[in-house]
């Protein structure tokens, strides 16, 4: 055979090349692993940039992501979803705007209503007219100074009792007294509105 000094040198310089074949190999197939991985990191690095600034209440942001896979589909739906948000927002911020115009509005009219009732009442009170109301069942409801002076009874004694009450004997407004006519609305026997 052959000399072992050539049979390894030849197996030697063979061995060198493949290990280094091995290792260009290696370092070629991590090259081309960071570069896709890049490609996939990198848009999801983004999208995460876009999710904090979304949640940071900016609702009018869209992300910039662009590809014609699942990464894009996602970015896709993103912007989808943020468009939604940012509708969504707008409408309740409409809302929102006529809900306190609204009740700045009622606020107002029951005002009005507060000081058209106290206004009323003082009327009522301080008319030398006697003014008795009641409601269908017939209980009453109002009855002023005037109708304590001229019928004898306190308003204690009258809210929430029956307006079938006559008159004291002898008053004077005792003949025109007519629960059932002036329930109605008509003005009192003999005399005129």
């Amino acid at each position: 055979g052959l000399p072992k000094d050539v049979a390894f040198t030849n197996l030697s310089s063979r061995m060198i090349s493949g290990a280094v074949l091995s290792v260009l190999a290696l370092i070629i197939a991590l090259a081309l692993a960071w570069i896709l991985s890049g490609r996939i990191t990198l848009p999801l690095r983004q999208l995460s940039r876009d999710v904090s600034i979304l949640a940071g209440g900016d609702l009018g942001h869209r992300t910039l992501v662009t590809a014609s896979n699942e990464i894009g589909a996602l970015a896709t739906t993103f912007n989808t979803m943020a468009a939604t948000l940012d509708e969504r927002h707008r409408d309740l911020s409409k809302a929102r705007e006529t809900a306190a115009t609204e009740a700045a509005k009622r606020a107002v009219l029951e005002e009005q209503e507060r000081r058209a009732k106290e206004t009323l009442a003082a009327i009522i009170d301080t008319s030398p007219v006697a003014i008795v109301c009641s409601d269908p069942e017939r209980h009453t409801m109002v009855w002023n100074r005037a109708a304590e002076r001229i019928f004898g009874f306190t308003a204690e004694e009258t809210l929430g009792h029956p307006t079938n009450m006559v008159p004291p004997e002898g008053a004077a407004a005792s003949q025109h007294y007519n629960p059932d006519r002036d329930r109605g609305g008509g003005a009192p026997e003999g005399q005129g509105v």
